[in-house]
């Protein structure tokens, strides 16, 4: 009994506090590091979603310069 004792003592005590931090950061950072990739992976689909976007305002304008210089002309 005087064995199991200092197992519960050891298991219960700082030592196993030690543990379960350690085993508790652990599975934080691999959920963070999780949460980082993602994060990482939407802002990459994100910004190619922002440049497509822009070129194509970029090609609106381009014509609508065009138009009113056209329109600019015919009214000369």
């Amino acid at each position: 009994m005087d064995q199991l004792e200092k197992i519960l003592e050891k298991v219960t005590g700082p030592f196993g506090a030690l543990v379960l931090a350690v085993v508790l950061l652990w599975i934080v950072l691999g959920h963070y590091q999780t949460l980082i990739d993602q994060s990482l992976s939407e802002h990459r689909e994100d910004r190619a979603l922002y440049r497509e976007s822009m070129q194509d305002l970029s090609g609106k304008v381009d014509r609508i310069g065009r138009d009113v210089e056209d329109i600019k002309l015919r009214l000369q």
